[in-house]
């Protein structure tokens, strides 16, 4: 603290105005005033004691009047619209204020816990504003100085703030206006609805005396009540999905304060709750429907969580594969309900026997063949694998798992005709396919040989020409097992061989074909065309020779496949033949040329007959 100056004295009869922006330092020295003092915006800075004369006057119209000691009133004291305020700067000592006084601004700040002491019966009134502040770690204290309470009235306009201030219970405040607004107020819903939680902070005036307490008022409706210390308080029987606002007021001895701000828009909702029940296990290829409701009667709305299993749409469930299905129910709400926690319930998918593949095909080749196809439309929920069997041989097999469709068996035996199965498999079973088309692994795709049915000997057959042409299926087989019987009296003294190529082109094929044994007289290459059995004009054979040499073109003359186009694939079921002695007349291979010849010389002979009365 400053070292006290020397007092100030205003003398019997003098008069001393301040006038803005006028200031007096006293430097803590005391300050006395026995004429008139009148602070007209001016102030004075640090004075230490003040005391007033019998006599004398203190006006504050306006400005400011710092005091660090005492305050002695024994004459006339006019607030005005001015301020009083007392500091640390000069005294640590108690501050004691004497006297009738009517302050308009009083202010008690210490940043050391300093005490300021009103007496019994003082006549101490404010008018604008009372301060109390602690700007220290310690409070100050406010007392009186015995024997008696103390009373400091506020005017109706008057408000008190107090900070960090301890006010004894002999000293008592009366009047005053009441609260200011409290701030910060926010509303909260409750989780279950119908209720809110409204917060404040506490007004930074709490007008002329303490708080008693806090009302919340909401609209459209809705209120709660809370005590001085209480910072917030629950508002109940709202109704759900309606939008409130709510405003805070506090009230002190003088009534309700000024009310806060509303806070921003509010909306309650109702908890619900979703029942799901398990579909339970299910056969893949049903179509189960789902149940589920929510406690807020809005509907349930379905999604799969595993949609390589199963999806949904609406409530009907599609079973896409066997496994583990999960179906997640929801229910987002509305204004008036929150929404709901998702409820999943998982259930096994069963799978049933896949379907058979189909457009089984094979391709030979040495001492193997591989073997493709498609997969079947019904997959049963899900195929775990493929197995291909030879029929011929059905210790021959492969397999494979999905995505492949191929595989090739290994282990044939070259110059025999397979045909396979291909089997859809998964843990409910499998269905096998129809079997393949026939196909002769050999050596050589260009070569073939073995013993005639008939016991001549062994036949050998060859290709050649046509590009990459090549034999798919090859056999020599007896007579009888061809499709179409033989004309009557007809002989195949080597059997009847059936083959088919693949991979040619356009141009001519020629297939060689060596026989054990001279071919006998009246020898035709014999081919079934169409259905029928015809000798073909492709083909060169003669009796005495052993071997008889076809010229085929894919998708021409030759080709048994039905399809009047190359498609890459020959057909050519045949012999070389004779008929019988006693059988039937042999039937000449003649061209469509010749054909159309002969019917025209039959036709003009037959007119020139007409002509000459029947004569030949």
């Amino acid at each position: 603290m400053g070292a006290a100056q020397a007092a100030v004295e205003v003398a019997p009869g003098a008069t001393v105005e301040i006038v803005s922006p006028g200031a007096v330092a006293l430097h803590c020295g005391a300050l006395d005033v026995h004429g008139a003092l009148a602070l007209l915006g001016g102030s004075v800075e640090g004075a230490g004691d003040l005391a007033i004369a019998v006599g004398a006057s203190v006006a504050v119209t306006t400005g400011t009047l710092e005091v660090g000691g005492s305050w002695s009133n024994a004459g006339s004291f006019g607030a005005g619209a001015g301020t009083i305020a007392f500091s640390d700067g000069c005294s640590s000592a108690p501050a004691v204020l004497t006297g009738a006084n009517a302050f308009h601004h009083l202010v008690l700040t210490s940043a050391a816990g300093r005490s300021f002491v009103f007496p019994p019966g003082a006549d101490t009134t404010v008018s604008g504003s009372l301060t109390l502040a602690g700007t220290g770690g310690t409070p100050i204290q406010v007392e009186s100085s015995g024997g008696g309470d103390a009373t400091i009235a506020l005017g109706p306009a008057a408000w008190r703030m107090q900070t960090n201030a301890h006010v004894a219970a002999d000293v008592h405040f009366t009047g005053g206006a009441a609260p200011g607004a409290p701030a910060n107020v926010v509303a909260t819903p409750v989780p279950g609805g119908g209720q809110a939680t409204v917060s404040w902070s506490a007004p930074a005036i709490s007008g002329g005396s303490a708080i008693t307490g806090y009302a919340v008022t909401g609209s459209p409706g809705g209120s709660c009540t809370a005590g001085p210390a209480d910072t917030s308080c629950l508002v109940a029987g709202l109704t759900n999905g309606v939008a409130y606002t709510f405003i805070v007021a506090a009230s002190n001895d003088s009534g309700p304060g000024t009310p806060s701000d509303p806070s921003s828009p509010v909306t309650t909702q109702g908890a619900q709750a979703i029942t799901f029940p398990n579909p339970g296990s299910q056969t893949f290829g049903t179509a189960p429907v789902l149940s589920a409701s929510a406690t807020s009667l809005l509907p349930v709305a379905f999604a799969s969580v595993t949609p390589a299993v199963c999806t949904v749409s609406g409530s009907t469930v599609t079973l896409r594969a066997s496994g583990t299905c999960t179906i997640e129910a929801t229910q987002p709400g509305n204004p008036a309900w929150a929404g709901a926690a998702p409820v999943q319930q998982s259930f096994p998918v069963q799978a049933i026997a896949p379907g058979a593949p189909t457009g089984v095909a094979a391709v030979p080749g040495n001492a193997q063949a591989s073997v493709h196809w498609s997969e079947p439309a019904a997959n049963g929920g899900g195929i775990t694998g493929y197995a291909v069997q030879a029929v011929q041989d059905p210790a021959r097999t492969c397999a494979v798992a999905p995505p492949l469709t191929q595989c090739t068996v290994h282990g044939l035996e070259n110059g025999r005709t397979y045909t396979f199965t291909v089997r859809a498999i998964n843990d409910a079973g499998g269905t096998g396919s129809a079997p393949s088309s026939s196909v002769t692994p050999l050596a050589d795709a260009k070569a073939f040989a073995a013993e005639s049915p008939t016991g001549t000997g062994s036949v050998s057959v060859s290709v050649a020409g046509g590009g990459a042409c090549a034999f798919e299926r090859v056999q020599l087989l007896p007579a009888a097992s061809a499709s179409t019987p033989l004309p009557l009296g007809l002989e195949l003294p080597h059997g009847l061989l059936d083959f088919v190529l693949h991979g040619c082109d356009a141009t001519a094929v020629t297939v060689t074909v060596a026989y054990p044994s001279a071919l006998p007289q009246g020898v035709r290459y014999w081919k079934l065309h169409g259905g029928a059995w015809a000798p073909f004009s492709g083909a060169q054979a003669s009796p005495g020779a052993t071997t008889a040499m076809l010229t085929l073109y894919d998708g021409g003359p030759g080709d048994d496949d039905g399809v009047p186009t190359p498609n890459g694939r020959i057909v050519d079921p045949g012999g070389v033949g004779a008929m019988a002695a006693g059988g039937a007349a042999s039937i000449p291979a003649l061209s469509p040329w010749a054909l159309a010849l002969l019917a025209l010389l039959l036709g003009w002979r037959g007119r020139r007959r007409l002509r000459s009365g029947g004569r030949v």
